[in-house]
């Protein structure tokens, strides 16, 4: 009970300290300390037997927390230091577009290749098998082999996790081209019923929450320096247009989660949100156990794994040994089901962030990459704040997103994700320099 008392306490500090312009939910600081106050204070109630949780675990999620808004906050008064003190004046200044002809292609050749997997889906509901089944039934099939891995683990689901951002980018930030964001949700939906998962499309409804919150931003940032009329226009346009979005993503939401639950709702509801601690304190045992200590190889797994998979199918070679440890103990949170209650329901992948921290480098872990993790987001949030570009926020809305998930995953584990942020810095936009105060820029880009 203390540390979830700590993470309330530490929530209105955080706030009291941190900038107004910095006070939503954007913030990574606030965004990670709101989950992680809902995630311990849900499984501290014990509903539905669920296990109790050892307080040696609530005090490490609570010190990570502590260190991620610390690495947070460095982060942003680094940014502050470094826009005062110097940038001013006339620079180059890197304009960022969508490449929407290559980008629309890759959204169509994603629909083509997941389509065979929607068909299946509905060919199995209609013969009254419920998403829930359907969704066992793809986890248990082995696609790990092969020209099948290749395509979907390394081509495919990068792509498609990349482009879920630019959908809400391009609504709240770029030309709204209708034929680009259509066929993006096209293609969020038919992953979800295909897959039987909920993911893609809260993803989707995530995004468009986060950039709107950056769009709000950038207009009271720009009201603060000059109120007009056009200005209170476009806000209370928006925040209505948000309001019927967001409505349309919940309700969404709702169906997938009632076509899925094949016990009580709410109780499925509560274990998504409560189990993840008592997960946690079953993998640091396992992890203490086996004396397991992979000095960032399982954290970046995603970096690694996929140089040693490259490396092994040009030259022929096998994996590096402690690669394929560190693989194997990811892959195991994700595969190995563990009772989660006393009435014998079991649950897997919900190990949280700090699992594969304390992997690495034990406590000391838990404290580096935490502060790692709050700097990097924060450092992602500043740079959209105070230098805007797509692509910052493209890569700013994929990190908020394993911010938010942060009770299941540390999204550099798996290669998909660190693809789908190459992708993101490298292929998805175009760029041209020009000459303006940085000032401008921003205002120029959020109009």
């Amino acid at each position: 009970m203390k540390e979830f008392i700590i993470l309330i306490l530490l929530f209105f500090l955080n706030i009291l300290v941190t900038k107004s312009k910095y006070r939503n939910l954007a913030n990574p600081t606030i965004l990670f300390n709101l989950v992680w106050i809902i995630n311990v204070g849900l499984s501290l109630l014990m509903l539905f037997d669920l296990y109790e949780t050892p307080d040696k675990t609530y005090s490490l999620i609570a010190l990570g927390v502590i260190f991620f808004i610390i690495g947070g906050n460095l982060s942003l008064l680094m940014e502050n230091i470094g826009i005062t003190t110097g940038k001013g004046g006339m620079s180059e200044h890197t304009i960022f577009t969508l490449n929407y002809h290559l980008l629309f292609a890759l959204t169509v050749i994603c629909i083509i290749y997941y389509l065979p997997q929607l068909f299946s889906s509905l060919n199995a509901i209609i013969r009254g098998i419920s998403l829930n089944d359907v969704r066992g039934f793809l986890q248990d099939s082995d696609q790990s082999q092969g020209i099948s891995n290749l395509l979907g683990n390394y081509i495919f689901l990068p792509l498609a996790t990349a482009l879920e951002p630019l959908a809400a980018l391009d609504f709240w930030f770029g030309k709204r081209d209708k034929n680009f964001i259509i066929s993006i949700c096209i293609l969020v939906l038919i992953r979800s019923f295909g897959s039987g998962g909920r993911t893609p499309l809260f993803n989707l409804v995530f995004y468009f929450a986060i950039s709107y919150c950056l769009k709000r931003v950038s207009m009271i940032y720009k009201k603060r320096k000059k109120v007009n009329i056009k200005t209170n226009m476009t806000a209370l346009r928006d925040k209505r247009m948000f309001k019927k979005l967001l409505g349309v993503g919940i309700l969404g939401l709702v169906i997938m989660t009632v076509m899925r639950a094949a016990g009580s709702l709410i109780r499925k509801l509560y274990f998504y949100f409560a189990m993840s601690p008592v997960l946690l304190s079953k993998w640091l045992d396992v992890i203490d156990a086996n004396s397991y200590h992979f000095n960032g190889l399982v954290s970046f797994n995603g970096i690694f794994y996929f140089i040693d998979y490259v490396r092994k199918n040009l030259f022929s070679t096998d994996y590096m040994p402690t690669i394929i440890s560190a693989y194997s103990l990811i892959a195991n949170t994700d595969s190995e089901w563990l009772k989660i209650s006393s009435s014998g329901t079991t649950a897997n992948a919900y190990v949280s962030c700090f699992a594969f921290f304390y992997a690495d480098f034990g406590f000391y872990g838990v404290i580096i990459l935490s502060l790692f993790f709050g700097f990097l987001a924060s450092r992602l949030y500043s740079r959209v704040l105070y230098n805007f570009d797509l692509r910052s926020a493209s890569l700013y809305m994929l990190i908020s997103q394993s911010v938010f998930f942060s009770f299941i995953r540390f999204p550099f584990v798996k290669v998909y994700y660190v693809l789908a942020f190459l992708f993101l810095l490298c292929v998805a936009f175009k760029k041209t320099s020009v000459y303006k105060n940085g000032e401008d820029a921003f205002n120029e880009t959020v109009n």
